[in-house]
């Protein structure tokens, strides 16, 4: 990102960010009130790197054969399902020891349990966030056990 006199050219956040958050982060520099949105600004990070080291990025696919939901955040990455009868498999990815997601830690992974607490962690703000953007699929992401 950049913005002549403001942001300078090849600005680069290290936080999870999504596409959502970039309409908030325009009205945000242009000095206009936030509107109802699924995204965040992004200045706090652009002008503070260090600001929201919490931060979590959601992605949703529509396609009911995928998992539907990836919940990021600096180190772990969570696929989970739209709903209980999803057929996909959910994944939890440990991206600081497996950067290339090749084991998934809550699959058919025999050490499963051990990882079923982060799994949970990581669907409290899909949860959250489903909640703030009035999602019909809260309850049924709600239901889908782990």
């Amino acid at each position: 990102m950049r913005l002549p006199g403001v942001i300078p050219a090849k600005t680069v956040i290290n936080a999870p960010a999504s596409h959502h958050d970039l309409f908030p982060s325009i009205l945000d520099y242009l000095g206009q009130p936030a509107r109802p949105s699924e995204g965040r600004s992004l200045r706090p990070l652009i002008e503070n790197p260090a600001a929201d080291s919490n931060r979590i990025a959601i992605s949703e696919w529509p396609a009911a054969n995928l998992p539907g939901f990836r919940v990021t955040d600096r180190r772990w990455q969570l696929l989970f399902g739209r709903n209980a009868t999803n057929k996909s498999l959910d994944a939890l990815y440990d991206l600081q020891s497996d950067p290339h997601e090749m084991n998934n830690l809550v699959g058919r992974n025999p050490q499963r349990d051990q990882a079923r607490a982060e799994a949970t962690r990581m669907k409290g703000p899909l949860v959250d966030w489903l909640t703030r953007v009035n999602s019909p699929l809260l309850e049924s992401v709600r239901q889908r056990p782990l």
